[in-house]
């Protein structure tokens, strides 16, 4: 027989010391309500499923742990040779639980969770909030399973860990996470994504003025309109430029990072090179080539939801204004 791991040892000393310690019903009213937690709670990469009839668990054989199983019921039969029927009748129950668990984590990720291609998801934190605990981890576990190389790497305390990071609103901007997984806070939302998996983002895309262009990989859409100079300019979301339209060439053009890119960022007293903005505004490494740039003849007028350049300020002598917006394409659409 194959040696269980540590876990499931300590799992079948537990089970063996309160079979011989406590009364036959007291015995058979907790192992039928709480063995099945114990066993899925217990053991990480432990993968029960429960079946009807004599077979109690389906495995697969790599999972070790699994023979805690295996010890345990013929210890549990003793005391109730109705073990079996009572699991199943449980687990009949449970599965029905969950189920409903699972309908309501479908209705709640409608709501608050906008995907950017498989790789990247971005969650509203405020909704997020509102949601009760246990829709939460569910929600981040159904995250973690679509992005992470290895979700079996990330453990309740994972979870945990970025649930309080979501609901806290702590001012911390980023937290590790296994799994090749990237995390960033921003304004109103978390963005977390695969930093392995880079998918095929078109090279460069025409954006008139006024028009419209849409990233699908990125689900984010860039808009520019023209308008009158406002008279008074106060704090702007990061999703918003304005610019002076009589600066600009166009139609514009929208990219990605390229090596030797060059960048004067408004409020610096020259150019430097855009990793070096990237670092310094840090941006995390794994989010930099999904950065949208708008270029005009060649130069870099605005990095999407970061900074404008300096040549392209409005100014006392500006008439014509030029009002670009970054949006998802759910805001757009609606």
């Amino acid at each position: 027989m194959i040696r269980p791991k540590p876990s499931s040892c300590a799992l079948y000393v537990a089970v063996a010391l309160l079979a011989s310690q406590v009364s036959r019903l007291c015995v058979c009213h907790l192992f039928v309500r709480c063995l099945p937690f114990l066993v899925l709670l217990s053991i990480r990469t432990f993968k029960v499923s429960i079946a009807h009839g004599s077979r109690i668990v389906q495995m697969h054989t790599r999972y070790t742990s699994v023979t805690v199983c295996v010890l345990t019921l013929p210890k549990l039969r003793q005391y109730n040779p109705q073990i079996v029927r009572r699991l199943n009748e449980l687990a009949d129950m449970l599965r029905a639980d969950s189920q409903v668990l699972e309908q309501q984590v479908d209705k709640w990720a409608l709501q608050t969770l906008a995907w950017q291609a498989r790789s990247r998801v971005e969650i509203c934190c405020r909704l997020f909030g509102l949601a009760p605990v246990a829709i939460q981890r569910r929600l981040l576990r159904r995250i973690i399973e679509a992005l992470a190389a290895s979700p079996e790497a990330m453990g309740f305390r994972h979870i945990e860990r970025l649930r309080q990071f979501m609901v806290s609103g702590n001012q911390e901007r980023r937290c590790s996470l296994p799994g090749e997984i990237g995390m960033e806070r921003r304004a109103e939302t978390i963005l977390l994504w695969n930093v392995s998996r880079i998918p095929a983002i078109p090279c460069i895309l025409t954006l008139p003025v006024p028009g419209k262009v849409d990233i699908v990989p990125l689900n984010i859409r860039l808009t520019a309109d023209v308008m009158p100079k406002p008279c008074h300019l106060g704090r702007m979301s990061p999703q918003w430029a304005l610019l002076d339209l009589d600066r600009v060439v166009c139609p514009l053009q929208v990219r990605f990072r390229q090596p030797g890119d060059r960048f004067y960022p408004l409020g610096s007293p020259g150019s430097k090179k855009l990793q070096d903005f990237f670092v310094d505004t840090r941006i995390p490494r794994g989010e930099r080539p999904y950065v949208p740039l708008v270029v005009s003849n060649c130069e870099i007028v605005w990095v999407v939801g970061y900074r404008i350049a300096e040549p392209f300020k409005l100014r006392h002598e500006t008439n014509r204004v030029l009002c670009l917006q970054c949006c998802a394409l759910q805001e757009a659409s609606s």
